[in-house]
């Protein structure tokens, strides 16, 4: 008896509580023009430009991964050049992987690719890079990149649109 009337007294409690509670207490509040200007704009990728074409040799000095929330893992590579270290991007890891191309710490490397602007510096995004007597194309002529091509081709191919 004692149990059902702890058990009722919770439950009248918890119910008040409830009643106290506005009705939006668990939903977002639309953030205001001045809160969303407020909060810094993530960078635009960096697009490859053809009118910005340049060719590079030089040893790879370091290969890093990087990932972003809303792609694949890209696969990015500091090059010693001539005229200095240069940071190209290559493409997604998964792309370089089934095209079984690979790149280490001091391979010689020759590639074609875009210099383009990026988070206060610059950054070439490579077109096709020469490792030895292979050849990797990543993007087309106008920049394009080639494994958005087989994705596409992929999903044609398991009837997707």
């Amino acid at each position: 008896m004692a149990n059902r009337r702890v058990l009722q007294s919770l439950i009248a409690l918890a119910l008040v509580l409830l009643a106290a509670l506005p009705a939006d207490a668990g939903r977002k509040k639309p953030r205001s023009a001045a809160q969303r200007a407020s909060r810094p704009a993530p960078a635009p990728e960096p697009v490859y430009d053809p009118a910005t074409e340049i060719a590079l040799d030089g040893t790879v000095d370091e290969v890093k991964e990087l990932t972003m929330l809303s792609r694949t893992d890209l696969r990015r590579i500091v090059l010693r050049t001539a005229e200095g270290p240069v940071l190209v991007q290559l493409g997604p890891s998964s792309f370089l992987k089934s095209q079984d191309f690979h790149c280490d710490h001091g391979d010689a490397l020759t590639l074609v690719g875009s210099r383009v602007p990026s988070q206060g510096g610059s950054i070439v995004l490579a077109r096709s890079v020469t490792k030895g007597d292979r050849t990797l194309v990543l993007r087309d002529a106008e920049g394009r990149p080639e494994w958005v091509k087989l994705l596409r081709e992929a999903r044609l191919a398991a009837g997707g649109n």
